[in-house]
């Protein structure tokens, strides 16, 4: 997995499972694997099997906390560090995590929602705010996943998302969103 070829990563622990379904060893790498990726809803499926299987195995944990992390979800991360820590209470890397959670949690200033455009068109017509959309971290999350996995060069292939592209007014609304 250091080579970064994820891919084959997860299909390497998909064949492991499939030799043994009770090794929560196999689920957490893959967990692991999946995060890497930017697959974190994933990434909980089999951290969270892993931890059905052995709940004592603590790293099963570190990559639940890590993949609510990635998910924007920084009170399930916490919880998350927080169930392992209650196996085992002096684990230090479950310690490390959850305080660095809370303390940016702690330190964060929201962002205000930035305010319109002056010369921004009226979408109406039921179009999403797009700005409001991506200021939601679980929303970014998602977008730099498609993004990051093929997923967006696809979309664009389909005929509706390229005549909505194509659009005067989304343009215009576009150009607006990156002059703020």
């Amino acid at each position: 997995m250091s080579a970064k070829k994820y891919d084959d990563a997860i299909d390497a622990y998909n064949h492991s499972v499939a030799l043994d379904p009770t090794n929560p060893v196999y689920y957490s790498n893959r967990a692991a694997a999946y995060s890497s990726k930017g697959d974190h809803l994933a990434a909980v499926g089999d951290a969270e099997k892993a931890i059905a299987l052995d709940p004592k195995f603590l790293k099963s944990y570190h990559r639940l906390g890590h993949a609510y992390w990635g998910l924007g979800d920084t009170d399930k991360a916490v919880e998350a560090y927080n169930r392992g820590l209650a196996q085992d209470p002096q684990n230090e890397g479950l310690l490390q995590a959850a305080r660095m959670v809370q303390q940016r949690v702690a330190t964060a200033t929201p962002e205000p929602a930035p305010a319109p455009a002056r010369d921004a068109p009226d979408l109406g017509a039921g179009l999403p705010d797009l700005a409001g959309l991506m200021n939601n971290p679980q929303m970014r999350a998602m977008a730099q996943q498609l993004a990051s996995s093929g997923g967006l060069s696809s979309l664009m292939q389909n005929p509706g998302v390229q005549n909505m592209v194509r659009s005067p007014s989304l343009a215009s609304c576009a150009f607006s969103l990156s002059l703020r």
